[in-house]
């Protein structure tokens, strides 16, 4: 696998993550580009809702520069366009994206809670 992605459709470059809660401890990757919000314009959750847009994958990918092993053209991506949105709106997309993780964080407590169980009760010969 490439260490940046390729440019296929299912490659995974350009494709925004929303890192938080537990899956900071698994997040792993030869190459990241960290993208960090200025919560003065727009809060974490809202930029990312747009950056994992169809649209803002589009120009993320615009900004590639590489044949085989892409990378992000630092001056294409400094000129990409963040559109700001009203303060409420923001704040709604943002609280509904940090739900949406925080979910994601008990979703694999009670995976990790069910495992231990199954295989607790397979330890003990099924009783």
């Amino acid at each position: 696998m490439n260490a940046q992605g390729g440019i296929n459709e299912t490659d995974s470059f350009a494709r925004s993550q929303f890192i938080s809660g537990k899956k900071l401890r698994y997040a792993f990757s030869q190459h990241f580009l960290r993208v960090i919000a200025n919560e003065d314009l727009i809060p974490k959750g809202a930029l990312f809702a747009y950056l994992r847009s169809n649209i803002a994958f589009r120009l993320l990918r615009s900004c590639a520069v590489g044949s085989m092993q892409q990378d992000f053209h630092p001056a294409l991506l400094a000129e990409l366009p963040i559109p700001i949105i009203d303060d409420s709106e923001a704040q709604s997309v943002d609280e509904m994206i940090r739900l949406a993780y925080q979910k994601y964080d008990e979703a694999i407590d009670a995976e990790d809670e069910a495992r231990d169980i199954v295989e607790q009760a397979i330890k003990e010969g099924g009783r």
